[in-house]
């Protein structure tokens, strides 16, 4: 039985293995939190600084394209779109957001979305920059609720909209712009949004099965000291039972021996206690390991004399 215990011990050690691997450096909370999984500030947060980057390089990328030539066609445009970067910046930075509800988040890709309404209208028409509003979208589907997604796409829309009459753009084109971002804006984040759920069940499990883990491990370790007390303790308890039990059968003095058989049915009492309580069953069944007859109640009830 020991030799079952340890190899279960050993598979449920693997299993637990696994599961810290995935969160060596932190919490499974943490971990997760940086794929936005779990409800946080996407600008606070373990892992908040890598997964900024990468967008925050695009945007400032994006704002140095207007020194390529030709240039950019409009000056208080392009001063627009560089302040709104550098406020957009600035409020990832020095806003408490851990002390602001997270639904204040979505106002940092509102304002990048008028920076890249002003890029594009600095540009000038056929510049391609415009494409710069998909960083707010894939931001928002990454690291926000679906409702701030679906802003940030309405907010798209209405960027494109602005866009394409401010620079004179047709009806056709005009409809296409709109109708092809919206439908853009809305599979990106359905999809992202998906992936997330998928991430969501499996942290979920993960948890469960750590947890599950854990509880199996106790019950074992509960188990490894049960049996280690019962063949330790038990074993010493019942041979100090036999022998005072056989000293009353050679006592002839009644009142020793009547104080003999009451060690005797205490120590009886003790070991049925420490079976009971550390193998039975909660649903009352067969007391695991408890294949040793602890009473010795029989020999402890002979006479004085043997009689």
């Amino acid at each position: 039985m020991v030799g079952a215990l340890r190899s279960r011990r050993r598979r449920h050690a693997v299993g637990e293995e696994a599961l810290d691997r995935a969160g060596r450096s932190g919490d499974l909370h943490a971990e997760f939190a940086v794929l936005g999984v779990v409800r946080s500030s996407p600008f606070r947060g373990k892992g908040s600084l890598p997964k900024l980057a990468p967008f925050a390089l695009a945007a400032v990328l994006a704002q140095a394209s207007l020194l390529l030539p030709p240039g950019y066609s409009s000056g208080p445009a392009a001063a627009a779109s560089l302040s709104l970067l550098v406020a957009a910046g600035a409020a990832i930075g020095l806003v408490p957001w851990a002390r602001l509800s997270t639904r204040a988040t979505v106002v940092v890709p509102l304002v990048y979305c008028a920076s890249a309404l002003m890029l594009t209208l600095a540009a000038g028409p056929n510049s391609g920059i415009g494409v710069v509003v998909l960083i707010p979208l894939v931001w928002t589907a990454l690291f926000h609720d679906r409702w701030q997604a679906a802003v940030v796409v309405g907010a798209i829309v209405l960027v494109e909209l602005y866009a394409s009459v401010a620079q004179h753009a047709l009806d056709a084109t005009l409809v296409r712009r709109l109708v092809l971002w919206g439908l853009l804006g809305a599979a990106v984040s359905t999809a992202i949004h998906g992936v997330r759920d998928r991430v969501r069940d499996s942290y979920a499990k993960a948890t469960r099965l750590r947890d599950q883990l854990r509880e199996a491990e106790w019950t074992e370790e509960r188990l490894r000291i049960a049996l280690n007390l019962q063949e330790r303790l038990g074993h010493r308890v019942f041979a100090t039972t036999l022998t005072l039990a056989k000293a009353a059968q050679f006592d002839t003095d009644r009142r020793t021996h009547d104080l003999i058989v009451g060690a005797v049915a205490e120590l009886d009492e003790a070991l049925l206690l420490l079976r009971n309580g550390a193998f039975e069953r909660r649903d009352g069944g067969t007391a695991i390991g408890g294949g040793v007859p602890l009473d010795g109640g029989g020999l402890a009830a002979v006479g004085p004399g043997g009689q």
